[in-house]
């Protein structure tokens, strides 16, 4: 599908202006369904996965592994698509919760608890992206203030960084503030990075390339304002790598650029063991992935605000039938009937570009 957006997203990467949507649905003998969104995009920006490679993916290698094959538990899926996984992560990601929300309804588990947390609502961070004009950014700002979310993030770039944030914080010098770099920075720009402990930051994040680990560490014994892993934290390994070194004081776990659920909970695992806080940041994903990536923030060391941002503020439609609950900055659970996820059928109608079935 392609859902019409309300708002631009301006990042260093590029800019989105419709959400990408790709739905993967499981069907057992029982007649159950598991639902999973891989959230793509349609060319490659960021990464170099994209919603066309996906579908080939799925129809040519996936379907063809797992059609007909009984599966009394997930990992048996995991072991068959081992190479699908690695290296079509965001893509796999889909499949992956399909599966977990089928086997969350044939073992009668609430879908809020399948990763194994315990909170029935999660303090949610706004992400703002690059506005034209100062007055947009105080504008989206205010309404993110007004909205009560836990957090507000801006991004920044090289010539978009120290004057914004000076005007930002003179005009709300109370709010939680963070600014997310996308890897926009160079060995250049320390000196001006390093300048930024006066704008009293919750984090910032990201400010290298993925593998500068060396630069983030040297530029994180240098200022007092943690650091955030993003893009670094891309599996466990390079998590692991990153904390030795020193490369960062938080880690935003995303699990579709990770690898999906079962790496990410790997990563919240050490981190939790290390004492390294961590938030699950999402892909501007539609209300079906938010509540996988929701389900996931009630586990314990998530216990920063998470951008798992409500579907009305950047979806003129969701495929939900039902919203998931937002009020005074937290999410929590809808009320699910026997684990089922209702659709908006006639969104789904509507938005879908391409589909295709596939049974015995």
């Amino acid at each position: 599908m392609r859902l019409p957006m309300t708002i631009i997203f301006k990042t260093s990467f590029g800019t989105i202006d419709y959400r990408p949507v790709l739905l993967v649905k499981v069907t057992d003998e029982q007649g159950r369904v598991g639902l999973g969104e891989s959230s793509l995009l349609d060319m490659p920006i960021s990464e170099h996965e994209t919603t066309e490679k996906a579908i080939r993916l799925f129809e040519k290698h996936v379907i063809p592994k797992i059609l007909g094959r009984s599966f009394s538990s997930i990992r048996p899926l995991y072991v068959l698509c081992a190479k699908e996984f690695v290296h079509y992560p965001v893509t796999m990601t889909g499949m992956e919760s399909a599966f977990l929300h089928l086997f969350a309804q044939q073992q009668n588990i609430p879908f809020s608890t399948i990763f194994g947390g315990r909170k029935k609502k999660v303090l949610i961070g706004m992400s703002i992206g690059i506005q034209p004009t100062r007055k947009d950014l105080y504008r989206a700002i205010q309404q993110s203030v007004d909205q009560g979310y836990g957090r507000i993030k801006i991004k920044i770039e090289p010539g978009y960084d120290v004057d914004v944030l000076h005007d930002v914080r003179t005009k709300f010098p109370d709010i939680c503030l963070s600014v997310d770099a996308n890897a926009a920075y160079r060995r250049e720009h320390f000196s001006l990075l390093e300048g930024l402990d006066v704008f009293h930051l919750a984090m910032v994040e990201q400010p290298f390339a993925e593998k500068a680990l060396s630069l983030h560490a040297k530029l994180q014994r240098r200022i007092k304002t943690p650091i955030c892993l993003d893009e670094s934290a891309h599996d466990l390994a390079s998590t692991k790598q990153a904390i030795f070194m020193g490369a960062g004081k938080i880690v935003n776990i995303k699990p579709a650029r990770v690898g999906g659920y079962r790496i990410a909970k790997q990563i919240h695992d050490f981190c939790q063991k290390r004492h390294v806080p961590c938030w699950v940041g999402g892909r501007l994903e539609s209300g079906l992935g938010s509540l996988f990536n929701l389900a996931f923030a009630t586990l314990p060391n998530i216990t920063l605000a998470s951008e798992m941002l409500p579907s009305f503020s950047f979806l003129k439609k969701d495929i939900l039938a039902k919203s998931i609950p937002f009020k005074q900055g937290f999410m929590s659970f809808p009320v699910l009937s026997h684990g089922k996820i209702s659709l908006n059928e006639e969104v789904i109608k509507k938005y879908t570009v391409y589909q295709r079935s596939f049974t015995l």
